[in-house]
């Protein structure tokens, strides 16, 4: 079995460590004061080149070795040799992991993390985001100053920062855009977007329905006009038979033989008056008489033609008056109300154009809300995916821890279980899976004797199964009545 050999190295004249080759946990037991944590210190020194052991009182020097390699302890220290074994010097305190002794469990994960992450060996490194910010620009979304970060859980955080507020920004100007939208559907509310809206087109079913209402209102006042000249000739058929009134039948007839016998007496008597000078005054006299007598005739002939043109004329205008029908109320009124239509829809035609803008502004609402909406989840997915640059980061050791909203989880029987919420126990052994896995085979882990000295038997136990089979040895120390100091492998092949 491979052994670590202090010599004169601080209370310690001689101690000889073993190795077991399957691994184990080696327990360097004695009083206080007997050289446990200087031995420890002395271990740290061999495998790292550096530390602060000392030579035992009253020697120049004194030495450590193991792993191929030799470490003189003098006022300063110089190892030689080629180093076979690999530890965590410098990258995890396996102890710090499973407690840093933090109160604040949020606090204590980001210790944690940024332990986790160190032992990766990945720097802060803006890029390592990039990837998450699929349909986002990232040099937009991720202020300048937060590229300047060299923290990496600094940065993940900063990141995640400017993620989640350009995603509010894209919620907000979302909201805004719905509402937008919202407010141009109602404008649509009761609108037959289908009806003509060509204006032209309006115009001309408004002329029409103008010209049928004027045809309607022309053809009632001839009516009434018609109507009008027909009742008069009505009047004047019924004046014309009454008593003394000459009409077309006898009157006429009556003049005529008047008219005739006037004329053949006028003849005699101007035979009359060339045969008989003597009776010249009576027959002038009645020549006078009949001449006045043939002009009464003539106008009642010249009255009666005209009465029977007038009784004619009437008759014709009642019969005209009769035969032209005057439009109905209700047809006048129906001519109206088409006109007020063809108006009203030159106005909704203006409308429903209008109308349409806004459906098509409210498309154009819709389809802008939903590219902010996709753009608000792929900014909240950026968000979270930075927790999962820092899970894939954590996880390189063979973690099976990953990283949720800044906190350190995993999967147990129990479902997600936060690492805090872990007893010490379980915390030990996930914190030492990834200590072996980060050191390999043949790997060398050293833990304070107060993180040990802290566990409880049943846990100490389960450390020391833990690492049996696994090639790796982890050295620590405990409190006894030893009066020198005594190593113990727990858990390995002595």
């Amino acid at each position: 079995m491979a052994t670590i050999e202090l010599t004169d190295v601080g209370p310690i004249e001689r101690l000889s460590i073993p190795v077991p080759e399957d691994g184990g946990l080696v327990v360097l037991k004695g009083r206080n004061g007997a050289g446990k944590s200087k031995s420890l210190e002395a271990v740290e020194s061999l495998v790292s080149g550096r530390g602060t052991a000392e030579p035992r009182d009253g020697k120049l020097r004194g030495e450590v070795s193991g792993f191929g390699a030799r470490l003189t302890v003098t006022k300063s220290v110089r190892r030689y040799g080629e180093l076979v074994v690999e530890t965590l010097e410098g990258k995890l305190s396996v102890a710090d992991l499973v407690d840093p002794g933090l109160v604040d469990p949020i606090r204590a994960d980001a210790a944690r993390i940024k332990a986790l992450v160190q032992l990766s060996g990945t720097t802060a490194d803006p890029e390592l985001f990039r990837a998450k910010f699929v349909d986002s620009d990232f040099d937009e979304v991720v202020q300048p100053d937060t590229l300047e970060c060299n923290d990496i859980l600094r940065l993940a955080a900063l990141v995640k920062r400017d993620a989640e507020r350009a995603a509010r920004q894209a919620g907000t100007n979302a909201e805004q855009h719905e509402a937008s939208a919202r407010a141009a559907r109602a404008a649509l509310e009761g609108l037959d977007l289908n009806a003509e809206t060509d204006p032209a087109v309006l115009q001309a079913n408004l002329e029409r329905a103008v010209a049928a209402k004027s045809a309607l209102d022309a053809n009632k006042k001839t009516a009434d006009a018609a109507a009008q000249r027909a009742a008069a000739a009505r009047e004047k058929l019924s004046a014309s038979q009454r008593p003394n009134i000459i009409h077309t039948g006898g009157v006429v007839n009556k003049c005529c033989r008047r008219l005739t016998e006037v004329n053949v007496k006028h003849g005699e008597l101007v035979e009359a008056l060339n045969d008989a000078k003597r009776k010249v005054e009576e027959s002038e006299k009645l020549i006078t008489e009949c001449e006045a007598a043939l002009e009464i005739a003539r106008s009642q002939n010249d009255a009666a033609l005209r009465e029977s043109a007038a009784i004619s004329a009437a008759e014709d205008a009642i019969k005209a008056a009769e035969a032209l029908s005057s439009p109905t109320f209700t047809e006048i009124e129906a001519a109206q109300q088409a006109v007020e239509a063809a108006r009203r829809a030159i106005e909704t035609g203006a409308v429903i154009r209008a109308a349409r803008s806004k459906a098509a502004q409210a498309e154009q609402f819709a389809a802008d809300a939903a590219s902010r909406r996709k753009s608000e989840a792929d900014l909240r997915a950026a968000a979270k995916g930075t927790d999962d640059v820092l899970s894939s980061l954590v996880a390189r050791p063979g973690s099976p821890l990953r990283v949720d909203a800044g906190r350190l989880v995993l999967t147990t029987k129990r479902g997600d279980t936060y690492f805090s919420d872990l007893s010490e126990g379980e915390r030990w052994r996930v914190a030492l899976d990834i200590a072996i896995e980060a050191v390999g085979e043949h790997g060398l882990l050293v833990i304070p004797q107060t993180a040990y000295e802290s566990l409880d038997p049943q846990n100490r136990q389960l450390i020391a199964k833990h690492v049996v089979g696994r090639k790796v040895v982890i050295l620590t120390a405990e409190a006894s009545d030893d009066a020198v100091v005594t190593p113990e492998v727990i858990g390995g092949v002595n």
